[in-house]
C-alpha cells in the first residue's frame, strides 16, 4: 500500500509533512467506526478506499478519507467501483451526506 501511495501526488515528501508511514491503517485508528476496502488485479493491490462515519447531533455522515489507484490502473473504473462502494456502505448507513 506505501508503494502506490508515494507513487500518487498526495505521497510525495512534500505533502507527507515529514512522516514516513509505516503503519497504513493507523490514521483510521482514530476513529471509532472505519472502513477500508482495496480492489484487486489478479492477487495485486491496485488500488483501496477509506472511510469512516460520524456522527452530529444524531445524525450520521461519511468521512472519505482518500481513494488511492496505481498509476498503471487509472482510467480503468476501479475509482468509480471502490467509490460506489462506499457510497452504498453510506446507504446503508443511513448517512446523511459525505464529504472528504
Amino acid at each position: 500500500m506505501l508503494e502506490i501511495e508515494e507513487l500518487c501526488p498526495q505521497g510525495d515528501e512534500r505533502y507527507a509533512l515529514g512522516v514516513k508511514k509505516t503503519d497504513f491503517i493507523a490514521r483510521y485508528r482514530m476513529y471509532d467506526n472505519w472502513k477500508v476496502m482495496v480492489a484487486e488485479e489478479e492477487g495485486q493491490l491496485i488500488g483501496w478506499i477509506g472511510w469512516t462515519v460520524k456522527n452530529t447531533l444524531g445524525r450520521p455522515y461519511v468521512y472519505l478519507a482518500e481513494v488511492i489507484v496505481h498509476p498503471d490502473f487509472r482510467e480503468r473504473g476501479v475509482a468509480a467501483r471502490l467509490t460506489a462502494v462506499a457510497e452504498d456502505w453510506a446507504r446503508n448507513a443511513r448517512a446523511d451526506h459525505i464529504y472528504c
